[in-house]
């Protein structure tokens, strides 16, 4: 979130009287200079998330003393210094019985707004954007062509549901197939200054 020029725009457009929470997570790698998106952040009681990676996140001191400095609440999560490898975006045709066992083990909390749509986890989301993956319209919500009855209804309805998703038959994640991988953070200032100039 914080190498998104439009992070300051996000923040305001929300209405934090109908959110319950709001956290702005970041691994620690970055602190950002413009003191607006501070105020921000502490007038609407946002929460900064820490995942903390050890010595990947190696502005993690810096950001804090930043943080306190500005009254911004923050938590720090300490991650072990591992990612996971989903695996290709393939149909891997598992049984009705892999797909509610890796169901339950999958921890994924995190629902996707991805071009005006809602989507039960990223994985989906992205691989829809990229042509990867077909849709199945009950696992999604479209937020922008629906009138708020149906959207609540939908929402409901997908944080409610205990059945594997379509998109599951995609991913390893929640299997024994799942690999860790070391995080890739360390990037040559070169390619960051070129990537993201700002």
């Amino acid at each position: 979130p914080f190498c998104n020029k439009k992070l300051k725009k996000y923040l305001k457009l929300l209405d934090y009287k109908k959110i319950g929470k709001t956290e702005i997570v970041t691994n620690g790698t970055l602190v950002p200079k413009d003191e607006e998106l501070y105020k921000i952040i502490k007038k609407n009681n946002v929460v900064v998330s820490i995942s903390n990676y050890g010595k990947y996140s190696f502005k993690l001191k810096e950001l804090c003393e930043k943080l306190d400095k500005e009254s911004v609440k923050y938590k720090i999560k300490d991650i072990d210094e591992y990612w996971y490898d989903y695996g290709d975006v393939i149909n891997y045709n598992k049984s009705k019985k892999e797909l509610r066992k890796q169901y339950r083990y999958c921890d994924n909390n995190c629902k996707s707004i991805l071009n005006g749509e809602m989507y039960y986890c990223p994985r989906y989301s992205h691989g829809y954007d990229l042509k990867l993956l077909n849709r199945n319209s009950n696992e999604y919500v479209d937020l922008i062509n629906s009138d708020k009855k149906t959207i609540k209804k939908k929402i409901r309805k997908m944080i409610m549901s205990n059945k594997p998703l379509e998109v599951c038959n995609y991913c390893l994640y929640g299997t024994d197939k799942c690999k860790k991988i070391k995080p890739a953070i360390q990037i040559r200032k070169t390619k960051w200054k070129e990537n993201f100039p700002y």
